[in-house]
């Protein structure tokens, strides 16, 4: 993912982290030390890039896995003579990202229905209600004689309900219900807080520090742990329906965990001022790379690909 004039650059990079890697290995020569030691003396680049190399380790999205995952970089050994190559980096990020990014397929094993990340999947229940589950989406079904009860266990779903006032179409998520007889609305489930989206009709929603209230169409509430949520105007919210990701203005970082959601692995930020970043556009999320691409080329940014499950934005 870098550009050709980037070059120079990226190839001190890659021989930051190959260097990064060989030095965190259980076995280095004195004769290694020596020649790390010239590379870098031998130009400030150098320095400045083994010193971003040691802060994308302890960046806390990336330190925050490995201890998750209790892995021992110190125990993996590099390769003698691949200096080119970010041994250690490149195996750590895919043993730990890869069992993040299968998290969703955990989930399908207590799920009626799920989807797999990148993929979309529309269902028909009993009732003649349609459920458009999204990327890395898992949700259970149960029906009785006067209520039809969905649990969203993971991700969002777009819900097309059939109206029947005698049995009530209730979506349970983390922190968020939701209450209907018949309408289209959309739930989002987070890490904090759930996100209710109402595209037609009225949903009532209710949480433990949410009381009851209605949302009527093009409304949209955030549920979390604390104190209520505020209503709010929706955005494009189902633009994922159509295959789409829509922003307007929006922070960098958001942009990137929004496209993160349809990917396996994970992109990681390094650098407080791509925060102040913002984006507009619209883009395709069954090409997230072409995404990447599209804003590596428009904005002041840089990134590079560690391994098939990790991008570093710089």
């Amino acid at each position: 993912m870098n550009t050709p004039h980037n070059s120079h650059e990226d190839a001190i990079a890659e021989q930051a982290m190959a260097w990064f890697s060989r030095l965190r290995a259980s076995s280095v020569s004195a004769k290694q030390h020596q020649q790390f030691a010239a590379w870098l003396a031998a130009d400030p680049a150098h320095q400045k890039a083994y010193q971003q190399a040691e802060a994308f380790w302890a960046h806390p999205d990336f330190s925050g896995l490995l201890g998750e995952a209790e892995l021992s970089p110190a125990s993996a050994k590099a390769p003698s003579g691949h200096y080119w190559q970010p041994v250690l980096l490149a195996m750590a990020a895919s043993l730990v990202l890869m069992a993040t990014a299968f998290q969703p397929t955990l989930e399908c094993w207590r799920a009626d229905y799920c989807t797999g990340v990148g993929e979309t999947r529309t269902v028909h229940l009993a009732d003649g209600s349609q459920v458009t589950l999204n990327s890395g989406t898992a949700l259970n079904v149960a029906y009785q004689d006067t209520l039809r009860q969905v649990e969203l266990v993971h991700g969002e779903a777009h819900f097309s309900v059939q109206r029947n006032p005698a049995q009530p179409f209730v979506v349970g998520s983390h922190y968020a219900t939701a209450r209907v007889l018949g309408t289209r609305f959309l739930v989002r489930q987070g890490q904090r807080s759930d996100t209710v989206t109402v595209i037609n009709g009225l949903v009532e929603v209710s949480g433990k520090a949410q009381p009851p209230i209605q949302l009527r169409a093009h409304q949209q509430i955030v549920v979390g742990p604390g104190q209520p949520g505020i209503l709010r105007p929706a955005g494009a919210d189902d633009a994922w329906l159509k295959g789409h990701a829509l922003f307007d203005n929006v922070p960098l970082p958001e942009v990137l965990a929004e496209l993160n959601r349809y990917r396996h692995g994970k992109i990681v930020i390094t650098g407080v001022r791509l925060n102040s970043l913002k984006v507009s556009g619209r883009f395709d999320i069954a090409d997230t790379d072409h995404a990447l691409q599209a804003l590596q080329q428009t904005l002041p940014i840089r990134m590079t690909a560690i391994s098939p499950w990790l991008v570093v934005v710089y």
